[in-house]
């Protein structure tokens, strides 16, 4: 299991996406952007994917790949898709539209 690269907290700034959701915005989803890594309670991420569900809320991951090959686990447990933060570098009419069908 990973330990969280120094203060990194996936759970607050996640909370406050699905309280802003919950309370001001009909329906959107939800793009986090990490350069790290960090572990959530089972607790959390249970409840976190069962809100998600029940409001169809997609949640994206892009990951700023910090020397891994691969990005953390946890990323795909919580989010629809990540994406390497150099994959968007990519050119090429077959990525792009890789990109476009996942929004």
């Amino acid at each position: 299991s990973d330990v969280c690269s120094s203060d990194l907290d996936f759970q607050y700034p996640l909370d406050n996406a699905r309280k802003i959701i919950d309370e001001e915005i009909p329906k959107a989803d939800v793009l986090m952007i990490t350069d790290g890594w960090c572990d959530v309670s089972d607790k959390w991420l249970k409840e976190w994917n069962q809100w998600r569900e029940k409001k169809s809320v997609k949640c994206y991951s892009i990951f700023i790949n910090e020397g891994r090959d691969e990005p953390p686990e946890i990323l795909d447990q919580l989010s629809d898709h990540v994406v390497h933060a150099q994959d968007l570098l990519r050119s090429g009419e077959q990525y792009q539209s890789e990109i476009y069908e996942l929004i």
